[in-house]
């Protein structure tokens, strides 16, 4: 789950969704506009259902600028994490070798 998870996370996976996400709502919103258009003059309901969309579309925007930014922070605490292993392991390796040739001589 966690896998899946962070593979979604990815900033590869999350560059695509942004732009998807922001396609998408955009087309939702002009639609309803030319569904209303096709029906005639708007009303006072449908002009509310509209201000609603398009403050909907504005919070959804911030919401997915919040996931980048913490996505992107994810990143790079995650790196680090690979990092701080590899020079773990890198020191045990040194450390390895290090005894086999001091029992070589």
């Amino acid at each position: 789950m966690v896998e899946i998870i962070l593979r979604l996370l990815d900033p590869a996976v999350i560059w695509v969704l942004i732009p998807l996400t922001a396609i998408v709502g955009g087309i939702y919103a002009s639609l309803k506009r030319e569904e209303i258009k096709a029906r005639g003059a708007l009303n006072h309901e449908d002009i509310q259902a509209l201000k609603a969309l398009i403050q909907n579309n504005k919070e959804l925007n911030k919401r997915v600028e919040s996931l980048e930014s913490i996505i992107t922070g994810i990143d790079k605490e995650l790196l680090a994490l690979k990092a701080a292993d590899e020079l773990e392991a890198n020191r045990q390796r040194v450390k390895e070798i290090s005894e086999k040739m001091k029992g070589k001589e």
